[in-house]
């Protein structure tokens, strides 16, 4: 299984995370696909890597930093302090997505270059994000993806 996430959130606030497992394996410096999530309910999903973690800890209040704390926990902490202009700070290589159903939220993004992939869906009162386009259309009903046209878009 190729390494990925996808994170889901209903119109109840249920948050509910799939991931490739053989991936969350090992320190939390070497993983590519790391979770976080909190008392709250707030999730954080990361597929790649954070750089300039120095410049993201330091935004941290002192009790927060921690140099070996993984990628995903590290923007959790930086949510909850500082909200979602965070999101701002990040750069490497990444697809992260994170869902607050405490607000009835959920934003994803991926680093300007766009290295690791990042699709989304609205069904049936729940959105969904995750990193293989497959997985999303599998779990929606009556949905199929048209590999004609998707051919021709990406040859355009």
């Amino acid at each position: 299984m190729s390494p990925g996430f996808e994170l889901e959130m209903t119109s109840a606030g249920r948050v509910t995370c799939r991931y490739s497992r053989t991936e969350l394996t090992g320190p939390a410096s070497t993983r590519l696909v790391d979770l976080a999530d909190d008392d709250s309910g707030a999730t954080i999903a990361i597929l790649g890597r954070l750089h300039y973690r120095d410049d993201l800890l330091a935004r941290l209040a002192r009790s927060e930093r921690d140099q070996d704390v993984a990628d995903a926990r590290l923007i959790l902490s930086l949510y909850r302090q500082h909200g979602w202009k965070c999101l701002e700070w990040l750069e490497g290589e990444f697809a992260v997505a994170v869902a607050d159903p405490a607000e009835g939220t959920m934003i994803a993004l991926r680093d300007p270059l766009g290295g690791w992939p990042l699709f989304w869906t609205v069904d049936k009162g729940r959105i969904r994000t995750g990193t293989c386009l497959r997985s999303l259309a599998d779990n929606i009903s009556d949905s199929s993806i048209d590999l004609g046209f998707l051919g021709s878009y990406l040859m355009m």
